[in-house]
């Protein structure tokens, strides 16, 4: 079995409060401990997918360690711009949640708000924890299984070259290769 808390997130305080220089640190170690997994695989005599699909987490992980995953992590890395610079830190107040999640619909994520309270532990209920978990079905969602074909948001992927002024890699992302990246 194949120990994977190397991959535990790491979340950062609020979202709102997230600097451009924590994301980079997050990013960063969130990189690293992908690197340590790969070794890990590598270590235990993994040397790439059993199969053709990626199905489950470890698939995706023994296919990052392909050519193929490689070639398409370089790929993706090529297309990228010269970095602009940052503004600096904003002095106005956090973008409301009305305001965001009204800008997020507008946008067709057609947000679902879930109130799993109710499902904690009622200790943890008493001492007055709240749980949501916010989904967003007009978006794309990550893809874990590669299986499925019906996971794919394809009219939202057909309008990102309208909305994004980018021009799309593929004309059908369902003839992508799997995404090398967890």
């Amino acid at each position: 079995m194949t120990d994977y808390s190397v991959l535990l997130p790491c979340v950062p305080r609020r979202l709102e409060q997230a600097l451009p220089a924590e994301a980079a640190v997050k990013a960063f170690q969130e990189a690293r401990q992908v690197r340590a997994a790969l070794r890990a695989l590598r270590a235990q005599g993994e040397t790439g997918p059993r199969g053709p699909l990626v199905v489950t987490e470890h698939d995706r992980l023994c296919h990052m360690l392909t050519r193929r995953s490689y070639d398409a992590v370089r790929a993706w890395a090529d297309g990228f711009q010269e970095p602009v610079p940052l503004p600096g830190p904003s002095a106005a107040p956090p973008l409301p949640v009305r305001e965001l999640t009204e800008s997020m619909n507008a946008d067709g994520a057609a947000l679902l708000a879930v109130d799993l309270t109710p499902r904690l532990p009622a200790p943890v209920a008493a001492m007055g924890w709240k749980v949501m978990k916010v989904l967003a079905p007009g978006y794309q969602n990550l893809r874990m299984d590669e299986t499925h074909r019906w996971s794919w948001h394809l009219p939202r992927l057909a309008s990102a070259p309208d909305r994004t002024g980018c021009p799309a890699r593929l004309d059908d992302p369902r003839d992508a290769a799997p995404h090398p990246l967890p």
